[in-house]
């Protein structure tokens, strides 16, 4: 509490390696810091505020409130006739990951979807400690788990990946507190997926035209939608880059847009053009506070009006294309949509590269797959 109401997560990290050091110096006993995850200091709804301002907007962690928030989903989720011997390490270890490493909401869906199949194929097996794991059971875990069809071998790979993940996180957490005899986390081991396995996901230019044309551009969240997504599918900006664009970056009078790529920290400079600045200017004059310290082009809709971030941005894509009947896409999809219609309309794969912001050319040439109406002519033009 000397820390303040501003500092009390990070006192809370701190103070918890603190004990661990303790732990392993043999001057506390084993748990203590355990038992520190669960201290809860509240905090009032000004804090978290003042919280962001000091770390640039970002936040120095997740809110007690929204922790709260994700522990009560963990606790009701969990069966009550799961043995207590299974029941509770499962939940220290949902905290764990909560508090201590911050995970996302849907990181945290994914860990107790698998983890807790596991708990329930041990309960009914008749096993009622993790002491009597054994590797034979992760196995059927996991085969029960797969979603994906039969034929459909890469995503089938790619879900055994995901398991695997969830599961060693849990083994080792096991193992660490002496719950299980060894490390069974080395025995899951996973088949290789490989990058270019498959072609990227590409929408039609009437699909294209369609998302564009379904957005409502009478409402503040719709009209900065629309300029993201003109942005998106003319340009190809991944969706990181669109919420650093800022105010700076924009080059009214040259008619360009110079901003630093994150991803690789090269300098891209796109032409301005008509379509894309006068969604800009729709935005920025009726939907865009000014004299903002934010200099982000892209702000959240309420108050105080902070820089948004890319999974709020990717969220309203996704939104806007289900809306349309693409739920199947997302906001990635559109940057390899705009490098496979710039390749169909016979532009050079240097002239992609640049405009993508790409380090080399083998990037580009990925996209090159894509384009099977080109693969069909030439086909047809080469067969006898």
């Amino acid at each position: 509490k000397g820390y303040g109401l501003v500092f009390t997560h990070r006192a809370r990290i701190v103070t918890r390696r603190h004990l661990l050091w303790l732990e392993q110096q043999g001057q506390l006993p084993e748990g203590t810091a355990i038992q520190g995850a669960r201290w809860r200091i509240p905090a009032p709804s000004w804090a978290a505020g003042i919280s962001d301002s000091l770390s640039g907007g970002r936040g120095i962690g997740r809110g007690d409130n929204e922790s709260q928030a994700l522990l009560d989903y963990v606790t009701a989720r969990l069966d009550s006739g799961l043995p207590q011997s299974l029941r509770q390490p499962l939940l220290e270890y949902m905290e764990h990951l909560i508090c201590d490493r911050e995970l996302v909401q849907s990181s945290i869906e994914s860990s107790l979807r698998t983890n807790l199949a596991l708990c329930r194929k041990m309960a009914e097996s008749g096993k009622d400690s993790f002491s009597q794991l054994r590797v034979s059971l992760l196995d059927e875990v996991v085969s029960s788990l797969l979603r994906a069809p039969q034929h459909d071998l890469i995503h089938r790979r790619q879900q055994v990946r995901g398991h695997h993940s969830r599961l060693r996180g849990l083994l080792r957490y096991l193992y660490r507190r002496g719950l299980v005899d060894r490390d069974l986390a080395p025995a899951l081991i996973s088949p290789p997926c490989y990058r270019d396995s498959t072609p990227p996901t590409v929408l039609s230019e009437h699909q294209l035209q369609r998302l564009l044309e379904s957005v409502d551009r009478h409402h503040p969240r719709g009209r900065r939608c629309y300029a993201v997504l003109t942005l998106m599918t003319t340009y190809g900006m991944r969706p990181v880059d669109v919420c650093r664009l800022g105010l700076d970056d924009l080059r009214w009078s040259d008619k360009r847009i110079a901003l630093v790529q994150s991803k690789t920290g090269r300098v891209l400079a796109l032409p301005l053009l008509p379509q894309v600045a006068a969604a800009l200017q729709d935005y920025l004059r009726h939907d865009r506070p000014p004299g903002l310290c934010a200099r982000q082009v892209f702000v959240s809709l309420d108050w105080p009006h902070r820089a948004v971030r890319s999974v709020a941005l990717c969220a309203d894509v996704a939104r806007a294309l289900a809306d349309c009947g693409l739920s199947w896409a997302r906001a990635r999809h559109l940057r390899a949509t705009v490098a496979t219609h710039l390749l169909r309309q016979c532009e050079g794969l240097s002239t992609i590269q640049e405009l993508l912001g790409h380090r080399t050319a083998e990037t580009t040439q990925r996209y090159a797959v894509t384009d099977l109406e080109m693969l069909r002519r030439v086909l047809e033009e080469t067969d006898p």
